[in-house]
Formats: C-alpha cells, structure tokens, sequence
C-alpha cells in the first residue's frame, strides 16, 4: 500500500481521468482485499500447522481482522501519498510499525505503561487487535471488542477522508502545473 501512489505523470493522467473517488476506492479495496486474503489464509495455517485455538466464532475473527487490514491499509496509503516517494514511505510505514509493535501491550500489560506510552499506545493499529484477538483465540470472547472495533473502523473513515483530500490536492496541484506547462508552451 505504501508504493501505491507513486507519482508520476503517466499515473496522475490516469488518476485524473478516474478521479480522486474512483482511484482511492479502487486502490483500497484492492488491498484490502488481498490483505483481508493473506491474514486468513495465515489463521489457516496457524490453526492446522500450530494448532492456535480459535474459540470464538470464525465472524468475530474476521470483523476484527478486517477492520484491522482497513485501518492499515488507510494509513498506509496516508504515507503513500503524503511522503514523496515509494522507499521513504515504506521506511516511514516500518518507523511507524516498530514502536506500534513495543506500545500495543503485547510486550507489557498497558496497566504498567506510563502516561505518554498509553497515549502513543492509541496512535498504532495493532493496539486495537493484538489483545481482543488474543482474547477471541484463548477466551471465546473480548471485552475490548466492540469498542477496538468500533476505534479501527471511525480511524479508518477518518484516514480515507484525510487519503481522499490528500489525493485531490495532488491532482489538482497536478492540473494547474500541466495548464501552466501549456500556457508557456503556447506563449513561446
């Protein structure tokens, strides 16, 4: 998702033509659903090869590994199209991933953490699926469920609309870059 809006003028042509709706909507679900794919084909294999219990229905495991995938995928293409190029947006997605992976409470309960680490703890989206699914898997059932839901999916509306004003911003910087290429064209 990262590589996904690498700019360049034969892409924006095409982005242009599609629009800014079209193009994001396309580009989402597309990695959606590849990603929604690959987290189920490894709960397969984390079932059958390792025998990981799955007590809770197999709807609850994908609601919430969905809205997961749609979070990520909204704030990875945030840094597709915010951060100019492929390599730095995918080395600002992984800067992003590390300390999400410290401040979940999968490497301590988020009952130890200090202050600033709980609030940097709410900016990263395996916070909001590390602990429910674990407790889906061992348990049946989560406590924290509903609302992580509930928290993944208003962050992944508010990243698609932050993605979707980002996207019009570049097509039409892109437009009147184009018009004033013509415009020097015509007076020379």
């Amino acid at each position: 998702a990262t590589a996904a809006f690498t700019r360049s003028k034969k892409h924006l042509a095409i982005w242009k033509k599609n629009g800014a709706f079209l193009t994001l909507l396309g580009k989402f679900l597309v990695i959606w659903c590849c990603s929604f794919i690959a987290y189920g084909i490894s709960f397969v294999i984390a079932a059958n090869l390792f025998y990981v219990p799955f007590r809770a229905p197999w709807y609850a495991f994908a609601a919430l590994c969905g809205a997961f995938v749609a979070f990520f995928a909204s704030l990875s293409l945030a840094f597709s199209l915010c951060l100019p190029g492929a390599v730095i947006a995918l080395q600002g997605t992984l800067l992003f991933i590390m300390p999400g992976l410290l401040y979940s409470g999968l490497s301590w309960p988020g009952e130890w953490m200090q202050k600033l680490p709980s609030i940097l703890s709410a900016c990263f989206p395996i916070t909001y699926v590390a602990i429910p699914l674990r407790d889906l898997s061992l348990q049946g059932f989560s406590i924290l469920f509903r609302h992580d839901l509930t928290v993944m999916l208003c962050a992944t509306t508010v990243l698609l609309l932050l993605d979707y004003a980002v996207l019009r911003f570049h097509l039409h910087r892109a437009a009147k870059a184009q018009a004033a290429t013509i415009e020097r064209t015509v007076t020379v």
